[in-house]
């Protein structure tokens, strides 16, 4: 394998290592045989690894150009990301995306006015789980977003 390399501990090339943990752990998460939750959903749901991704060669072939360009628009922010969930591992389902754009790509993802709740935790400064919980609860997706936040806001409604 000319790609040896990459897997070897002693690699001083961090990118090279990084790129190759991609790879294993994505082979690892659908194989199915794991005590990890996630790890075994993957293999419940059918999403398995293209037969040609098997291989690690093949995988480097056809995505470490794409993975080093986007390592260098996004300062090392990227992840390896199916753009159809429902489907497998291969050329034609996978691209990088960075760790948001890949979180806002799960299946469980809440959308309110055309933006996920982790946007709208960033655009309004605030956590997400207090939107989360607001969703959850049932909430209009008005009050998800312009209810007043924090323990002073509750306080004063509650005197009014």
């Amino acid at each position: 394998m000319p790609h040896d390399k990459f897997k070897s501990s002693n690699n001083p090339n961090k990118i090279e290592r990084k790129f190759y943990k991609v790879w294993s752990e994505m082979v690892r998460r659908c194989r199915g045989n794991t005590s990890k939750r996630n790890d075994r959903s993957y293999y419940n749901k059918g999403i398995v690894v293209s037969s040609r991704w098997k291989e690690f060669d093949y995988f480097f072939i056809d995505m470490w150009d794409d993975y080093l360009f986007h390592r260098k628009m996004n300062n090392g922010d990227t992840e390896l990301d199916r753009i159809n969930n429902m489907k497998g591992y291969c050329k034609k389902n996978c691209r990088w995306s960075t760790r948001l754009e890949n979180m806002n790509n799960i299946s469980n993802v809440r959308i309110v006015y055309g933006k996920t709740l982790t946007e709208w935790a960033k655009i309004l400064n605030i956590k997400r789980g207090t939107l989360s919980r607001r969703y959850e609860q049932g909430w209009s997706n008005d009050e998800i977003v312009t209810h007043p936040f924090g323990r002073k806001s509750r306080k004063c409604e509650l005197q009014t």
